[in-house]
């Protein structure tokens, strides 16, 4: 049973440091995938009767000290900037704030997809459920005619850092530019959103059969590229935090597909983003584990049309009096992060997509708030 595309028309909201998430660091660009907070998902051992004294040593061990522990309690929502890995190009944060949902709803709503209404900038995202794969579980990737200059850009490309294509992906496109030249002519459109369909396809395909080992290196020009599958295994060797309080899901995130853990869930999507007023489009794998009194989500996002290379997500809850406390952490592999200038933009970044994840929460919160 396939599962149904999910479309927003909602305008996009007039803040430009909201919106503007591209990897080009100009004063208003804030380099982060909004879509991919998941608000409510969890990853802390259970809860104890004690459950203050776990959550002080927690957020402790995540950069926050005590006068945080009491910010959260008093209802407001902290951030830090954590330690980036070895991998140069990491952008690293985490987010904390205390929530009213049960334990079992904030479970039901990251299996319902719900985090994807709170973010504004996803057009349409669809759950890759068949399997083996075929073209149709990607029937709802297209280019519009909005998009026509993207689709134009596609057909002249031959590598750098405007998409992530491996070199044989570019030359899909690069042999369409033989009989189309323009994005704004429906036939253009079509045939390059076929093509972008079975690059999908091909991503998708590869992952689930071998892992990061399957990711195509971006080609970005004059023989460099970047590799997705190295980004990421630096990233979940950089998560302290998650080996040593799931160390079982740990090793079956980094050795998927081989080794699952127990009682793991995949859920697996492709996701229509709006990105510096661009399409992207982005392949994401979740990884739930639940059992009474824990649920945990690790995912990583290992296909990203452009603008970011790679992102791992793990995120945490534990149940306190008055509802749950919620731990956001993310690492992003951003070009831009690398050398000099990365070191002067990097906790400039770091803030302002601590913002823009606060305000997420905030969304959820009304949200609980209004219902």
């Amino acid at each position: 049973m396939r599962s149904g595309i999910h479309t927003f028309r909602s305008s996009p909201s007039p803040n430009p440091s909201v919106n503007d998430l591209g990897m080009r660091l100009s004063p208003r660009a804030t380099p982060h995938p909004a879509w991919a907070l998941l608000p409510l998902a969890l990853l802390l051992p259970a809860a104890s009767p004690a459950g203050a004294v776990e959550l002080d040593s927690i957020l402790a061990y995540l950069g926050f000290d005590a006068a945080a522990n009491q910010e959260l309690l008093a209802g407001q929502i902290v951030s830090r900037r954590i330690q980036e890995g070895k991998e140069r190009t990491e952008l690293a944060i985490s987010v904390a704030g205390l929530f009213s949902a049960s334990l079992e709803e904030a479970q039901a709503s990251v299996v319902r997809g719900d985090v994807f209404e709170v973010d504004r900038n996803v057009i349409e995202f669809g759950a890759l459920s068949a399997w083996p794969a075929d073209r149709a579980e990607f029937a709802g990737v297209r280019f519009t005619a909005e998009e026509a200059s993207d689709v134009t850009a596609l057909l002249r490309f031959d590598g750098g850092s405007d998409f992530n294509l491996s070199r044989e992906e570019i030359a899909r496109f690069r042999e369409l530019a033989g009989q189309h030249s323009d994005g704004s002519d429906p036939a253009a459109r079509e045939a390059v959103s076929a093509a972008y369909r079975d690059v999908l396809l091909g991503r998708y395909r590869a992952y689930r059969e071998k892992g990061l080992a399957g990711l195509a290196a971006y080609d970005r020009g004059k023989g460099r590229t970047i590799d997705p599958s190295e980004t990421l295994r630096l990233a979940a060797g950089a998560s302290r935090f998650f080996q040593e309080n799931e160390p079982a899901l740990h090793k079956a995130f980094v050795g998927f597909p081989a080794g699952n853990a127990q009682g793991v869930e995949h859920l697996f999507y492709w996701i229509k983003q709006s990105v510096e007023g661009r399409p992207n489009f982005i392949l994401s794998h979740r990884m739930l584990a639940r059992r009474p009194g824990h649920a945990v989500v690790a995912e990583r996002q290992y296909f990203v049309g452009h603008s970011f290379n790679t992102v791992q997500i793990v995120n945490g809850a534990l149940p306190v009096e008055g509802g749950i406390v919620v731990v956001y952490t993310s690492r992003t592999s951003i070009d831009q992060m690398a050398g000099m200038t990365g070191r002067v933009a990097r906790p400039i970044a770091a803030g302002r997509v601590a913002d823009r994840v606060r305000a997420r929460f905030e969304a959820i919160r009304a949200r609980e708030g209004a219902q």
